[in-house]
Parts: structure tokens; sequence; C-alpha cells
């Protein structure tokens, strides 16, 4: 009989391997295959980028975090070489003594508070003002595109599962995103730049839930307009990833990024939805 726990150790283990690069180049294509056609192992994987992305964001905060006064003080004296007993000879030097034990105790305490307070914003209640602030710094997190240009590899290589909601239920797609996103969600027109609008897709980048927006040209050609909530003001800006070229910019409410081909020019396209999102 079929042990459900082993399974699902198995598949984790599988998919940790792959976040962190280590499956050889023909296990991971064959990986990213198995979780464009399953659901369940999609779903897995999502769920495990987000707890990556939230415990790469604590710390990454541990390194802001002021340390504490007392526990510095005290690194600092055990650091400090003790006086040296007196030689018994004019030329017999000791070396300076440190309480190594002590000094490493001292350390672990330090790490201890920061992945603490590190985690701790991570889990606590998002309204509160400072919390806000942090979860706006995650959301603009350098990750959160790469991410996205790692779906977009997977899924655009799909023909019959391309998008998880047709273009067909376009109404529904824009009030389902705003919903989940957090800020408003258009479909573009974009049969003007020789793109037709293929449906859509939730993806989770930086713990944060992301809409991607699927469009494909004459010749089969796929790009897609991905973003979150964020907000800010930047212009577009083009970033490469490999094979794909992503243009990044912001609006009030939501960080945006138009992701395709490396060989196609995105930047003229970027910068009339820039405009007009």
């Amino acid at each position: 009989m079929t042990n459900p726990v082993t399974e699902q150790d198995a598949l984790q283990t599988r998919i940790s391997a792959y976040i962190d690069g280590a499956l050889p180049p023909q296990e991971a294509e064959a990986f990213e295959a198995e979780a464009a056609a399953n659901p369940e192992v999609a779903a897995e994987l999502d769920a495990m980028l987000a707890v990556e992305a939230e415990l790469t964001a604590a710390f990454d905060d541990l390194l802001d975090t002021p340390v504490p006064e007392a526990l510095e003080q005290g690194i600092m004296a055990e650091q400090t070489p003790a006086p040296s007993p007196a030689p018994a000879a004019a030329n017999a030097n000791q070396p300076p003594q440190r309480n190594w034990p002590a000094l490493a105790t001292a350390a672990c305490a330090l790490l201890a508070v920061g992945v603490a307070g590190g985690y701790g914003l991570g889990l606590s209640n998002r309204a509160a003002p400072e919390v806000h602030r942090e979860y706006v710094e995650v959301v603009k997190a350098p990750g959160w595109k790469a991410q996205v240009a790692d779906y977009h590899r997977i899924y655009a290589a799909q023909t019959r599962h391309l998008v998880e909601v047709p273009a067909t239920e376009k109404d529904h797609i824009e009030t389902w995103l705003t919903a989940t996103i957090g800020a408003p969600v258009r479909v573009p027109d974009l049969s003007g730049a020789g793109y037709t609008f293929e449906g859509a897709r939730l993806l989770v980048a930086a713990g944060k839930p992301v809409f991607q927006l699927v469009f494909t040209d004459a010749n089969g050609g796929v790009i897609a307009l991905c973003g979150l909530k964020g907000g800010g003001n930047d212009a577009p800006a083009p970033q490469e990833f490999g094979d794909l070229t992503m243009i990044g910019w912001q609006n009030a409410e939501t960080d945006f990024v138009l992701v395709g081909p490396a060989e196609t020019d995105l930047i003229p396209l970027a910068e009339t939805l820039a405009t007009s999102l």
C-alpha cells in the first residue's frame, strides 16, 4: 500500500532541490513540465516559494536590526585581550587571552535576537502602520521578478494550459484579480500592437499574490503583464533575466512588469501601458 506521507516528503524534497538549483538540468526540466501539468505539484511549489520568500525577507531584516547595547558591550568585552600575567623572563611574552565559549554564546544570542525580530515582521499583523511599511519593502524586494520569470518560462511553453482563466471571462478576470491582489487590475487592449489576450493566471512571488495577463502574437510568441500590490513612481526600466526581458514600472498602487522573449522590444509597449494603467 502506498504511503501518502512518504510521497509528500519525496515531493517536498524534490521541490526544495529545484528551488536551490540542486537538480541536474534534465531533472529540473522534467520537474518544470510536471509542475505545469499537475496542479497539486504547482500548488506545493507555490507554497514553498512563498515560505522561502518570507524567510529571505526575515533574514534580510536581520542585517538592519540594531544590536542591543548591552549585548554589544558584552561582545566587545569578550574581544578585549585579558591582561597578560607578569612574564617569567624579559622576553617571555604570552598571547592575549579570550574566552571563546563565552564569545560564541554571545554571537549566537545576537543571531537569535535578529532572527526573532525579522521573523516577527513577516508574521505580524499587516494592519499595523509599521508593518505596512515592511510589507511594501518586501513587495519591492529584488526576488519577485526572478520568480515571475521562472513562472513565465514554464507557462509560456504550454499550449492547452497556457492560462488558468480564458479571455472569454475578461470581466470575471478583472473582478477576481482585483479582489485577490488588493489593487485595480484591468486587461489592456494590445491588439493595436499585434497581441491577442489569451487569459490570466494567479501567481505567488515574494509571498504575495501576483496577477499574470497572458498575450500572444501572430507567431505564437508569448508575453505577459504581471503585477502585485506595491506602488511608487518608477518609470519603465528594462532588466535581463537570461532568455527573457522584463520591463518594470510602478503607479500609485501597483508594481508592474512586462515580460517576454529577450529578442522582443517591449519598451515602447511598456511605456504605453505605464501611461494607461
